[in-house]
């Protein structure tokens, strides 16, 4: 993928935080509707936080962990996962613009229900990518 400046006339891409409760205790995923044209309109770029959304401007960087692309379906499911992989509930949804979004880099203007403000997402190495709180 190729840095992408946001067209101003598309309207924000969503994004929703789900509590994801497994056997082995919980965590949040957060996925976000990938944009442009070369896009795989029906896949979500996801990633594990261990904070919910209303403690990410006190954290001011957050770890994250890239687990692959999500289906479309989960910005608006609840409920079990399959396979017995648990149960997903949605703490936080929302829009963001992105003014970057790369391979390695995405920088978002994020607007959702407990969290309103700039991140700068950038991979650190491998899965292991890093938020940092702008603004």
């Amino acid at each position: 993928m190729s840095d992408l400046q946001q067209n101003p006339a598309e309207p924000g891409r969503r994004t929703v935080l789900l509590r994801h409760v497994t056997k082995g205790g919980h965590h949040f995923d957060w996925m976000l509707e990938p944009p442009g044209p070369d896009a795989a309109p029906e896949r979500l770029w996801t990633a594990r936080v261990r904070l919910p959304s209303w403690c990410w401007r006190r954290a001011v960087t957050l770890d994250l962990q890239a687990i692959g692309a999500h289906r479309r379906a989960y910005l608006d499911y609840e409920g079990p996962v399959s396979g017995d992989r648990g149960d997903v509930r949605r703490v936080d949804e929302g829009r963001f613009d992105p003014a970057v979004w790369s391979d390695d880099l995405l920088v978002l203007k994020v607007q959702m229900g407990h969290y309103r403000g700039g991140l700068r997402v950038q991979r650190v190495a491998g899965d292991h990518w890093q938020a940092v709180v702008e603004g």
